[in-house]
């Protein structure tokens, strides 16, 4: 018997929604057409689209061939190794309505504070949130948000040529 064999199912349809997604996407963008040149074409976000669904998509069903590992047969134990592997992942429903109440806050700061400064305290609390090892690693936490902001910044600053909320820094 296997960890869960229904969540192994479950996880491939869902890869396999995510490909045919992704197939849909590039069929349906080779007949965008540009009307202007303003650096990236009109077919750029649903490519960008496409090829990340394609990645999900491959990553979720690799993971759920990787992730089936044979358990004894006692109900008991099986029981309790899945909840011990769903602790292990999901933080459970605070998590959840403390990362909804982030992101409020995040939408609601974002013109106000400007786009550099709540996105580095938003993802830095995010991955405050979401991180379930006892042990976590600020220093380390805080430089990749900051190096994910910035990039994030110069992208969307000098290659989509689209302004942000400039905010305090302003």
């Amino acid at each position: 018997m296997f960890l869960d064999k229904q969540q192994k199912y479950r996880d491939i349809v869902t890869g396999c929604v995510l490909l045919l997604l992704s197939a849909a996407l590039f069929w349906a963008s080779q007949n965008i057409r540009d009307f202007a040149s303003i650096g990236v074409g009109a077919n750029f976000l649903p490519l960008l689209t496409a090829w990340l669904f394609l990645i999900l998509g491959l990553a979720i069903v690799i993971a759920s061939f990787r992730k089936t590992k044979p358990v004894k047969s006692g109900n008991d134990t099986s029981i309790g190794q899945e909840e011990a592997g769903e602790d292990a992942v999901f933080g459970g429903l605070p998590s959840v309505f403390l990362s909804i109440f982030l992101m409020v806050i995040y939408f609601l700061c974002l013109e106000k504070v400007g786009f550099l400064v709540s996105t580095l305290v938003y993802v830095f609390l995010q991955i405050q949130i979401l991180e379930k090892d006892k042990k976590r690693n600020h220093r380390l936490f805080f430089a990749t948000t900051l190096i994910a902001v910035v990039l994030l910044y110069f992208l969307f600053a000098n290659v989509f040529d689209i302004s942000l909320p400039s905010g305090i820094l302003g």
